[in-house]
């Protein structure tokens, strides 16, 4: 500060000193400053240049002890003065410092650029400090672009595709500490994580399965150790867990049973956002419908998401939150919208971002995932890239999920193509079964000694019905005569008939293989 004062007010170092010493630092501030005050029509505070002189030199003398911050107010006296005479009330930079003093004289002048300023301009909410706060605790990575800190994320499928898989998985990596989690970055935070999965669906003993522990032979020769590894590592929440919370958390039993579900939700989550300030705090609601019937409303969906949006507005990046929700069955040959999503158009609309999910038609154990709304970086895994999973188990027998890739999503929908392309697939499959088995059934017809004559080849006379079923007898199946004449075209194996000649009993074709 006395370099500001040496450098830019082209005044003596010994001579600020002993003017801070001497409570008399109003001399410190140029005198067409102090005049511009005078005679604006929102300042009332001084009659004249002498009255504020008086203050701002009766201010410092009260505070003589205080160098550092009698230095402080000086900058902001001469910072809010010099806005004055300029005129330009909105380039003020608004110092926490100068809205919190305690000097009477910082706190009027800036009453006075206060009255004349444009407020709620975006520009005028941050100095550096506050912007270096602010891109410091931005919203991170926790799974790629997937799921992001400080959003309200809604993740929807249909019954058994694997939505609630994946969000364990997801919550009890986050709850880790990982790194990465299938494959997607989950970047560093200034603040630990603390992860809460409210599961209104799941028993205790239905995870337990889920993760391994099916029978009492698979506990044999586990150490504590090894348990703590194998189970999540997030807080559980269930219906009963969250009601005895909140009766140790202090809430009134009586005004607990007046709570709907959905707001003993909002109220756990927030005790833990007020009790544990250190932490960034992950829910996962496992899932929506369960705790709140009334999605299919727009009105009460738009209720309830404006919650969540209340939470992310006051919490910023300590609170994430992913919501499941369901769909109602979804025509194979459609690709996922967001319109798909059960419930009322608000829940899609107000959300940050909305993932679905569908099995694959390629596979009963592949299933998809797909972007189909992201506000803060875009869609990545859209039609052209969707994200494909694979259902299985562990070396332990816990389910699990592993990425298989990214698709086009058209190869993994029952459409028209695909359709086509199934029926071409099975046809190729049907006819190299037909001629695998005709070559077999027929192979005798090339055998025939030539010295005997057609009509001595009775044993080898059939009508088309006929051939239909001795290939079947060597195959095992039964190939109808439309579909063997395709394949045999199709192959290439063209063959010719004789009419029988002679004699009435016996009528049909004799084939001879054509090379």
């Amino acid at each position: 500060m006395f370099n500001y004062l040496v450098e830019q007010q082209n005044l003596d170092m010994d001579f600020v000193i002993s003017q801070v010493k001497n409570g008399t630092v109003s001399n410190c501030i140029d005198s067409e400053l102090l005049n511009s005050v005078i005679n604006l029509p929102s300042q009332t505070t001084y009659v004249c240049v002498d009255d504020l002189k008086k203050e701002i030199d009766q201010t410092f003398i009260d505070n003589v002890g205080n160098i550092g911050r009698n230095l402080k107010d000086i900058k902001h006296i001469h910072h809010l003065l010099e806005c004055i005479s300029n005129k330009k009330f909105n380039d003020l930079v608004i110092l926490n410092d100068i809205i919190d003093s305690e000097t009477k004289v910082v706190n009027n002048l800036y009453d006075i650029v206060d009255s004349r300023r444009i407020h709620n301009r975006f520009c005028d909410l941050f100095d550096l400090d506050g912007l270096r706060d602010a891109v410091e605790h931005r919203n991170r990575r926790l799974w790629g672009t997937l799921f992001q800190e400080g959003t309200n994320t809604i993740l929807f499928s249909d019954n058994g595709v694997g939505k609630t898989q994946l969000c364990m998985m997801l919550a009890n990596g986050l709850a880790r500490g990982e790194k990465t989690i299938f494959d997607l970055e989950v970047e560093d935070s200034p603040s630990p994580r603390l992860v809460l999965y409210y599961d209104f669906e799941m028993s205790n003993q239905m995870l337990l399965k889920r993760c391994g522990f099916k029978e009492l032979s698979d506990l044999e020769n586990l150490t504590q150790e090894d348990i703590t590894d194998r189970l999540p590592q997030f807080i559980r929440v269930d219906l009963h867990s969250m009601r005895s919370d909140l009766l140790k958390f202090g809430v009134d039993k009586d005004v607990l049973n007046e709570s709907s579900k959905i707001r003993q939700l909002f109220t756990h989550i927030e005790w833990y956002l007020k009790n544990h300030e250190e932490y960034n705090i992950v829910t996962v609601v496992d899932n929506i419908t369960s705790i709140y019937s009334r999605t299919e409303d727009n009105r009460s969906a738009q209720i309830l998401m404006n919650d969540f949006n209340d939470l992310k507005q006051e919490y910023g990046s300590r609170i994430t939150n992913l919501i499941l929700a369901h769909t109602p069955k979804v025509n194979p040959e459609q690709q996922l919208r967001k319109e798909h999503l059960k419930g009322a158009k608000s829940l899609s609309d107000l959300a940050d971002a909305v993932i679905g999910l569908k099995d694959s038609y390629q596979d009963k154990d592949l299933f998809y995932l797909k972007q189909v709304k992201c506000r803060l970086d875009g869609v990545e895994f859209g039609e052209d890239n969707v994200l494909i999973f694979k259902r299985t188990e562990d070396d332990n027998g816990a389910f699990s999920l592993v990425v298989k890739g990214t698709d086009r999503e058209v190869a993994h929908i029952k459409t028209e193509e695909a359709r086509k392309l199934e029926i071409e697939a099975a046809n190729e499959d049907l006819y190299e079964s037909i001629t695998d088995a005709f070559n077999v059934s027929f192979n005798s017809l090339d055998e025939f000694p030539s010295h005997v004559a057609m009509d001595e080849r009775s044993d080898y006379i059939f009508n088309a019905s006929d051939i239909s079923n001795i290939i079947s007898e060597d195959s095992d199946a039964y190939f109808p005569e439309r579909q063997i004449t395709r394949a045999l075209n199709a192959n290439g194996l063209k063959y010719k008939g004789h009419r029988i000649k002679g004699g009435q009993s016996k009528k049909g074709y004799l084939l001879e293989r054509l090379t």
